[in-house]
C-alpha cells in the first residue's frame, strides 16, 4: 500500500482547495494537524479510532494554515483510496467480519490498524516535504531571461509610482516618461532579436555607450536594465530564439552621467512657524488661557527644532514617526518645572535630546505626554493650515509605532489618612486660606483645584436642606471690571455639588455667603493664572507633608481620594459621577428630570458622608477666615533664621 499511496504526496503538496476544512488545532503557540479517521460505514461496528495528531510547531498562522491544507488534501485522498479498497474486498467476500480482534481488545481490525500506522508515517513524510523550501527557479533561455528582467523592472516601476502618488516623488511626476522608456526598450529588444544577431549586438553596444540620440528616452534612474551588462547574443539565438544557448556579456562601458532629479516645485504653503503663529492668534481670539497658549507654543516649537521649519506640504508622513523617535529622549524638565529645567531650556530641545540619548542623564517623557500633549499640538497646527490653504495633510493617515523606551504613565494614588492629616495641619498653620482650605475642600467635594480656586460667595447656596456650590462658567469680576471664564473641563463640571456638613459647623458657609460676588481665595487672583497657582501651592504643601510626588501623590490625587471615600461609604456610581462633575448621560432621556443633577436623597447622603476617623478635622473649627483671606503673601525667598546664617 505504501507504494500506491506515496505517489499522492507530491501531487497533493502543491494542490490547494480553500473550501476544504483546515483540520488545524492550536495549543498555546504550537499548531497541530489533527484528523479523525473516517473508516467505511460498513465497518461501523468497529470502535471509533482515536484522532491522529501531527505537530506542526510554533509557526505563524498563515504558514500553519497552508501546511494543514496540504495535509488535508492528502488525508482525503488516502481515505478515498481506503474506501475503494474496502468496497472491492466486500464485493469479493475477502473481508473477515469476525470479532476475534474485538475479543483481544483491539480497537480496529488488522488491516485498519496497518492502514492507520502507515498513514501516520506518510503524514510525517509529507510534512517534511511541505516544509522544504521551494525548488530553485528553472533555467530559462536567454530571450526569456530578458523578458523576465523587463517584467520585473515594470513591476518595480509601477510600485514606485503607486507609492509616490500624492507626494513630490520624481518617479511619480515622470511616470508617463518612464513607462514610455520601458516600452521603447522592450520593443527595440524584440525587433533586434527578430532581425538577427548582428542587429541585436549593435543595439546592445548602443545601449551601453549611450549613443541613442533623440529617438530613445533616457532613464531617470533606478533602471534595472541600464545598470546591468547587456549580453551579446550568438547567431543561433536569432534563428532559434527559445533555445537555451550561452551568452557572453559585452564589455562594461562607462555609464553616462545620470541627469539630476527635477527640482521640487516651490511650495506656496506657509512655513510651520507661520501656521503656528496664525493658529495661536486664532486661539487667543477665542479666549484660550495663557497657560494653554504657552504650552501649545512650546510643544510645537520642539517639533520645529527637531524636524526643521518647512512649508507644511514639504513634510512627509514618516517625519512624524521620526519626531516621535527623537522626542522620546526629550527631558521631562523641558516642559515641566524641575531643578534641571533652567539647564535643559538653555541648551535647547535638540541639543538636550542628543545629550540625553547618549548619556541618559535626565528623566524622559511618558507616552501619555507624547500622545496626548505633543502630537495633538502639532496636528492642530497642521489641521489649521490645511483648512485655510489648498494643501494636503502630510500626517493624515500616518500610523505611528510607539518606541518601547517611552515610559508608561504613573497611576495616581489617593493619600492615606496620616498624610492627609499632616497636610491639613501644615496648611492651617500657614495662616493662608488657600493652603488651609483648598486641600480639604478637594478631599471632601471631589472637585478639581482649578475650579475651587474660582469660588465666590454668591456660589454658596442651599438646596434640599444642605449647602451646595453652583459655579457659573462665565462670570463678571466686579473688582477688575471684566468678565472671565472659569477653567471648567466639561459642561457637567458646572453642575452643583454638595458641601459636607463639616463646613457648616466650622462657619465657612456663612462667612462665604457674606462675601457676595467677591472671591473666597482672593489672594490667588492676584496671580496671572489662579488655577495654576493653586495647583503649585498645593503641590508644595503635599511635599512638605511627605508625599512621594512622582506624579503619583500629587494635588489631583485628592480627587481620587474623595472618590475612594464615596466608594467606601457605598455611594452609588451615578451619584458619585454627579458629585464629581462627570457625565452620566446615556441618551436624550437622561436630559429630563433629575438625571443630571443630584436628588434630595443623594444630597442628604453626601452631606453626611462619614469622614476619615484617623484625621483630626477639628483643626478647621474656630478659624478666622477673614483674617486668613486677607493675609498677603510676601514675594522672594523666606528669610533665614539665626541658625541658618
Amino acid at each position: 500500500m505504501a507504494n500506491d499511496v506515496s505517489q499522492l504526496v507530491v501531487h497533493n503538496v502543491v494542490r490547494r482547495r480553500s473550501s476544504r476544512p483546515s483540520y488545524l488545532v492550536r495549543r498555546g503557540d504550537v499548531f497541530f494537524f489533527q484528523i479523525r479517521p473516517r473508516l467505511p460505514k460498513r465497518l461501523a461496528v468497529l470502535k471509533k479510532p482515536a484522532p491522529h495528531r501531527l505537530r506542526l510547531g510554533a509557526v505563524s498562522t498563515r504558514t500553519a494554515q497552508a501546511w494543514a491544507l496540504h495535509l488535508a488534501d492528502l488525508a482525503e485522498a488516502l481515505f478515498a483510496r481506503w474506501d475503494r479498497r474496502m468496497e472491492d474486498k466486500m464485493q469479493q467476500d475477502e473481508f473477515d467480519f469476525g470479532d476475534g480482534y474485538a475479543r483481544n481488545g483491539d480497537s480496529s481490525p488488522p488491516e485498519a490498524s496497518a492502514f492507520l500506522k502507515e498513514m501516520a508515517q506518510l503524514f510525517a513524510t509529507a510534512l517534511v516535504t511541505v516544509k522544504k523550501e521551494a525548488p530553485p527557479f528553472p533555467a530559462l533561455p536567454p530571450r526569456a531571461e530578458h523578458h523576465l528582467a523587463f517584467i520585473r523592472e515594470g513591476c518595480a516601476l509601477e510600485r514606485d509610482i503607486r507609492l509616490g502618488e500624492g507626494t513630490h516623488s520624481p518617479i511619480a511626476a515622470n511616470a508617463d516618461l518612464l513607462r514610455a522608456n520601458l516600452k521603447y526598450r522592450m520593443t527595440a529588444f524584440e525587433e533586434a532579436v527578430n532581425a538577427g544577431a548582428a542587429a541585436f549586438n549593435a543595439m546592445t553596444q548602443t545601449l551601453v555607450s549611450g549613443g541613442l540620440g533623440n529617438g530613445l528616452p533616457q532613464p531617470l534612474g533606478g533602471d534595472v536594465g541600464a545598470r546591468q551588462s547587456v549580453p551579446v547574443v550568438s547567431p543561433e539565438i536569432a534563428a532559434t530564439p527559445n533555445s537555451p544557448q550561452t551568452i557572453t556579456p559585452a564589455p562594461q562601458a562607462a555609464m553616462p552621467a545620470q541627469p539630476a532629479a527635477p527640482a521640487r516645485p516651490k511650495s506656496e504653503a506657509p512655513l510651520f512657524s507661520e501656521a503656528l503663529a496664525e493658529y495661536l492668534e486664532l486661539r487667543e481670539g477665542a479666549g484660550a488661557e495663557r497657560g494653554a497658549i504657552s504650552t501649545a507654543r512650546m510643544r510645537a516649537e520642539v517639533f520645529v527644532a527637531v524636524m526643521g521649519d518647512k512649508p507644511i506640504d514639504q513634510y512627509l508622513p514618516f517625519d512624524l514617526q521620526k519626531f516621535v523617535n527623537e522626542a522620546q529622549h526629550l527631558p521631562l524638565a523641558f516642559g515641566k518645572e524641575m531643578p534641571e529645567s533652567s539647564t535643559v531650556r538653555a541648551i535647547g530641545p535638540k541639543a538636550a535630546i542628543e545629550i540625553n540619548k547618549k548619556e541618559n542623564c535626565w528623566e524622559r517623557l511618558t507616552r501619555k505626554t507624547m500622545e496626548d500633549g505633543y502630537l495633538p499640538a502639532i496636528k492642530a497646527v497642521i489641521n489649521h493650515a490645511v483648512r485655510i490653504h489648498p494643501i494636503h495633510n502630510p500626517f493624515g493617515k500616518m500610523r505611528l509605532i510607539w518606541p518601547k523606551q517611552l515610559r508608561p504613565s504613573a497611576t495616581r494614588e489617593a493619600l492615606d489618612a496620616e498624610r492627609l492629616d499632616e497636610v491639613f495641619r501644615i496648611g492651617v498653620a500657614s495662616g493662608f486660606i488657600d493652603d488651609a482650605l483648598l486641600p480639604a475642600l478637594a478631599q471632601t467635594t471631589s472637585r478639581r483645584l482649578g475650579l475651587l480656586a474660582y469660588l465666590r460667595g454668591s456660589d454658596f447656596q442651599t438646596k434640599h436642606g444642605v449647602s451646595i456650590v453652583r459655579i457659573d462658567g462665565v462670570a463678571f469680576d466686579s473688582q477688575k471690571g471684566k468678565w472671565y471664564r472659569v477653567p471648567y473641563k466639561t459642561p457637567d463640571s458646572l453642575n452643583f455639588f454638595v458641601l459636607h456638613e463639616l463646613w457648616d459647623d466650622c462657619g465657612l458657609t456663612d462667612w462665604a455667603k457674606a462675601q457676595g460676588d467677591a472671591f473666597i481665595f482672593r489672594q490667588l487672583h492676584a496671580c496671572a493664572d489662579p488655577a495654576d497657582a493653586a495647583s503649585k501651592r498645593c503641590g508644595r504643601l503635599l511635599q512638605k507633608a511627605g508625599a512621594i510626588g512622582c506624579n503619583i501623590e500629587v494635588p489631583h490625587a485628592l480627587r481620587h481620594g474623595a472618590k475612594d471615600a464615596m466608594v467606601d461609604a457605598a455611594i452609588e456610581g451615578e451619584t458619585r459621577r454627579k458629585q464629581m462633575g462627570q457625565s452620566t448621560r446615556v441618551d436624550v432621556h437622561d436630559d429630563y428630570g433629575s438625571n443630571r443633577s443630584l436628588t434630595r436623597a443623594e444630597c442628604q447622603q453626601l452631606a453626611r458622608l462619614p469622614l476619615m476617623e484617623a484625621i483630626d478635622w477639628s483643626v478647621f473649627k474656630g478659624l478666622d477666615f477673614e483674617a486668613m483671606a486677607s493675609k498677603v503673601r510676601k514675594g522672594g525667598r523666606p528669610k533665614k533664621g539665626p541658625s541658618e546664617s
